[in-house]
């Protein structure tokens, strides 16, 4: 996959939750223990956010980080239709709270 086109994509989808959730970016960083200027440059496309940077946005945007993730691949794959079969989407099934209550069930079994 492009990185660039990931990168795109993920500052659309970024800039498109915040604004459903009427943040401004200042807002949106204070909530997630950012920098404004950081979250600036996700949505731009200048810099590409960490796993602990998506769940961090995923909670102040109050969105589940595996619907954020799921958000990203359907659009990657409206940009490159192959995308839709790619890792993101098996990583939005692993980031999805059933694999979790799975494990939870698991270890608490033992």
């Amino acid at each position: 996959m492009d990185s660039a086109t990931f990168t795109a994509v993920f500052g659309r989808v970024l800039r498109q939750q915040r604004l459903q959730a009427k943040l401004t970016q200042e807002q949106l960083a204070l909530a997630a223990d950012l920098q404004r200027n950081y979250v600036s440059e996700l949505e731009r496309a200048r810099k590409q956010a960490s796993v602990v940077t998506l769940f961090k946005l995923a909670a102040a945007l109050r969105v589940p980080p595996h619907e954020f993730v799921r958000l990203v691949s359907r659009e990657l794959g409206e940009v490159q239709p192959w995308a839709a079969a790619t890792n993101l989407t098996i990583a939005s099934e692993i980031l999805s709270p059933l694999p979790l209550a799975r494990l939870r069930a698991k270890s608490s079994r033992r």
